[in-house]
């Protein structure tokens, strides 16, 4: 190695670094706002499981140590889908999940919760190391155009057929009518796994392929297909989508080498975006942004941490699942609740609501306890190793951007609901199968030569 070469690698060295203590730096304020926004922002909704319990520093501090051990560990750079999904998962449901139930205080061994979380995500992480084989999957690119289209037409005209009557752009402040009219329109269709698809997939990708290529009638008609979504069951989080996705890609994968940096970046600007805004207004003033507040606060960060408490405090008096909550389980070996998970923990919890959680309580804690919340981290770790080895290098950074309202919703689902329903299998062969007119004449010089 000659002295130039050796020079670059002490620049990168020391910038990679600086990058470390940068992302280390946000990710202690990140978790200060997080303690902020319960201790004072949630009290509006502490209805919803967020009470303020008896807990001391010394669990505050021991939280924190558990929260700051991934950012030392895990890699800067997102050279892999699972690295981003891993950072995602980090600040949107680790973090959280890890903080909030100590201050509910519905039990004393809360810190067992914390330490089982921590060995999860270090094992999600061990379990999605880089993998050398490639599982290469090709169809042409007129081929997979036509599936696309085909399929993208299809699920508009059924889901238009099915809310043809019901169809409506509800105010944002007030959405609950317009759901309960879909849900009548819906009853016994199955369009939900469409719709879900159409919002967590294809219209996703449209709004990336739009962005990342500069195909900019690609990115108009994903917008226009998310509002048409919004305009059935009136999801918050679809509309949401529309400006995430365009966040995500200009804040982290504008760049030609992403890291968690601008994860990081993404985060904070989410966290503190409402209370820069609440310098101005206040959510007795203004119904628009008492539901902003609502659905960054409550929804996206504070139910994340809330549930897993309760799902904690359920489960550690009541009969687990054994896994049979997913479908086809429950249907070979019996589910042991008349209700869907979250709504028995709804129920628990004296709310009139269906309390869906993250992956960590409901694939973990309902299903096995603490043991299942280690052995979830296993799984969604193997299933990344799996989807790294499929996505080929050229799309890794399109799959990262169309994944976000996938990856959004995963803070408040199933990793097997968000896979299925919430169509991320769908993203992961369509980011597999994809190839724009210039990467296709660069893979035909390769074989040419």
């Amino acid at each position: 190695m000659n002295d130039s070469e050796i020079r670059i690698v002490r620049v990168a060295d020391v910038s990679i670094s600086k990058a470390r203590i940068g992302v280390v730096l946000a990710s202690a304020i990140y978790f200060v706002c997080l303690y902020y926004v319960y201790v004072f922002k949630l009290r509006r909704w502490d209805y919803l499981g967020f009470p303020l319990g008896d807990y001391n520093v010394g669990e505050l501090l021991y939280c924190f140590v558990l929260a700051m051990i991934p950012v030392v560990l895990f890699p800067m750079a997102l050279r892999r889908l699972s690295l981003f999904v891993i950072w995602f998962v980090y600040y949107f449901i680790y973090v959280p999940a890890l903080l909030y139930p100590v201050m509910q205080g519905y039990r004393e061994d809360m810190l067992l919760l914390a330490t089982a979380l921590c060995v999860s995500m270090l094992l999600l992480f061990v379990c999605s190391g880089v993998s050398t084989a490639r599982i290469e999957i090709r169809l042409p690119r007129r081929w997979f155009s036509r599936l696309f289209i085909l399929t993208y037409i299809v699920s508009v005209a059924y889901v238009f057929y099915v809310f043809r009557d019901a169809l409506s752009l509800a105010d944002i402040t007030d959405v609950y009518g317009q759901r309960a009219l879909a849900d009548i329109a819906a009853e016994g269709t199955q369009v939900g796994y469409v719709t879900g698809i159409m919002s967590g997939a294809l219209n996703p990708f449209l709004i990336g392929v739009g962005l990342i290529h500069r195909r900019y009638a690609l990115l108009v008609l994903g917008v226009l297909g998310q509002i048409f979504i919004y305009a059935t069951f009136a999801l918050k989080s679809v509309l949401l989508s529309i400006g995430v996705i365009p966040m995500m890609y200009f804040l982290v994968f504008r760049k030609k080498r992403p890291s968690a940096a601008g994860v990081s970046l993404f985060c904070i600007v989410m966290m503190i975006a409402p209370l820069i805004l609440g310098i101005f207004l206040t959510e007795d003033d203004s119904v628009l942004y008492e539901n902003f507040v609502a659905l960054v606060y409550m929804r996206i960060f504070g139910m994340v941490g809330a549930l897993t408490g309760a799902y904690y405090d359920f489960f550690s008096q009541s009969t687990v699942t054994l896994y049979s909550h997913i479908n086809i389980l429950g249907k070979l070996f019996g589910y042991p609740y008349s209700m869907q998970i979250g709504q028995v923990i709804g129920q628990f919890m004296g709310l009139d609501m269906n309390a869906n959680a993250n992956f960590f309580a409901t694939d973990g804690l309902a299903a096995a306890g603490l043991l299942g919340v280690i052995l979830i981290g296993a799984i969604v770790g193997l299933c990344l190793r799996v989807f790294d080895m499929v996505v080929p290098p050229r799309n890794v950074r399109l799959m990262c951007v169309i994944a976000v309202p996938s990856l959004v919703n995963l803070a408040n689902s199933s990793w097997f609901t968000t896979l299925l329903t919430g169509g991320f299998l769908v993203l992961v062969m369509c980011s597999a199968f994809w190839t724009s007119g210039a990467q296709q004449k660069v893979l035909n010089l390769k074989e040419v030569s």
